[in-house]
């Protein structure tokens, strides 16, 4: 699975929905990733959730084909930038 949007909520707990949002806003779908920690960004989760539905932002469980490269072990999509060959010692 790849994804397209890391706001930092770890290190940017209040500031992480301004930063999702310009992602959200700037790409024609965004694959978000948020990590539940102890930090309190999860207290902002909510009224993110909210803006989006209220600004008619769909969100959907399917993943864009471009966010799956591999299905069933298969390469079904180009990985190159993502895939680093092996340096030898």
């Amino acid at each position: 699975m790849l994804w397209n949007c890391v706001p930092r909520d770890w290190t940017e707990p209040e500031r992480w929905p301004a930063i999702a949002r310009a992602a959200i806003d700037r790409q024609p779908w965004t694959l978000m990733v948020l990590h539940d920690l102890p930090t309190g960004a999860m207290a902002q989760l909510d009224a993110f959730i909210a803006e989006l539905k209220a600004t008619h932002v769909e969100i959907v469980q399917e993943f864009p084909p471009d966010c799956v490269p591999i299905v069933a072990g298969r390469v079904v999509r180009p990985i190159d930038r993502y895939v680093a060959e092996a340096s030898t010692p």
